[in-house]
């Protein structure tokens, strides 16, 4: 009776489960862009500007790394776009963008870049780079602590987007006469499924510990940009994203540990009932065991983008939940092997 209840509660359980993080998922946003991602009207007004649209088309949570899709795209004086295919775009006037990863600590001063030398009369189309993922509790005043994919499936992650440009003279080197091109980083994705990102434009030269500008960078004589319209105007610009497992991912991976702690549970109390009558089992239980001990692996699998074996909830949670069914197979084996001769026939 008492098994057919907590059968029964399980089954309700799960399916409240299941229909909460159904509703769960119809808030759901792949991508959140907070209101520092809006164009700003001196950027909009601009007749000359270089606008560098991205998206995130792959994430690597176990390595820690993303690859990003860019797409230039060339206006006023800068280049124009080809009519009969938007995605390519013709320079018209010779230029230079940089476009780094996350870096060391953040610095665009010290961050690893890929640059691209765009000469009068080039064609450019898309490209892919890879960006580096680093912890957000990395950021001050987050109050995240998240460290790594060993949190799955509450792990979280930052990066940064960082990109710069300016002229370049007849010998193809940096014009520091000539002013940089007005520059924009544009999110023009849908997200990818399974993942929340949020994506929140910050100043250039921001550094991560303070969450502010640099103290160089803000002195008045630093000729350096602080502010998001000053670094448009000098060819800086800057996105910050955060990368979440979606929340019905989340609720889903609790139900299959659940699962798995719900059967360690089933093989505790067949266990305690056996004892408590002083009989041996029956071949039938160690059988379920048995198969039970052997379902419990698939569980683990079953868990969206699995990530490797050590995870939090592996130690936790699966560990405890194979030892426990194992101990309790062991013990109902033992009873079955001294079983008394009665119990034999």
């Amino acid at each position: 009776m008492v098994t057919a209840l907590l059968a029964l509660a399980a089954v309700l359980t799960a399916y409240e489960i299941t229909v909460y993080s159904l509703i769960v998922s119809q808030g759901d946003q792949a991508v959140v862009e907070t209101s520092s991602m809006d164009y700003l009207s001196a950027v909009r007004e601009s007749d000359d500007e270089v606008e560098i649209n991205f998206q995130v088309t792959y994430i690597d949570a176990i390595k820690e790394f993303a690859t990003i899709e860019y797409d230039l795209r060339l206006f006023g004086a800068w280049g124009y776009l080809e009519a009969d295919n938007a995605s390519t775009a013709t320079v018209t006037k010779s230029f230079s963008v940089q476009i780094s990863a996350s870096g060391n600590g953040r610095d665009p001063a010290n961050s690893i870049a890929s640059e691209l030398k765009l000469v009068d009369g080039q064609r450019i189309g898309g490209f892919e780079a890879p960006v580096s993922l680093y912890p957000c509790a990395d950021l001050k005043g987050t109050g995240d602590t998240s460290k790594s994919s060993s949190a799955y499936p509450l792990d979280a992650y930052c990066f940064d987007v960082i990109a710069n440009t300016y002229a370049l003279d007849s010998t193809g080197n940096h014009d520091s006469v000539e002013p940089p091109p007005v520059t924009w980083l544009y999110h023009y994705g849908s997200g990818l499924d399974g993942y929340t990102i949020t994506f929140e434009r910050i100043p250039y030269f921001t550094n991560p510990e303070t969450d502010a500008c640099y103290d160089w960078a803000q002195k008045a004589d630093s000729g350096f940009p602080c502010s998001i319209s000053e670094d448009a105007n000098a060819g800086y610009s800057r996105v910050r994203g955060r990368i979440e497992r979606a929340s019905v991912v989340q609720v889903f991976t609790w139900v299959v540990l659940g699962m798995i702690v719900l059967a360690a549970g089933c093989a505790i109390l067949m266990t305690i009932s056996v004892l408590s009558r002083s009989t041996a089992p029956a071949l039938e239980g160690l059988a379920f065991l048995a198969a039970l001990l052997f379902a419990v692996q698939p569980l683990r699998g079953a868990l969206p983008d699995a990530p490797p074996v050590g995870i939090q909830s592996d130690v936790l949670l699966f560990y405890p939940a194979i030892l426990a069914i194992l101990t309790c197979l062991a013990i109902q084996v033992v009873l079955w092997v001294r079983r008394g001769p009665a119990q034999r026939e």
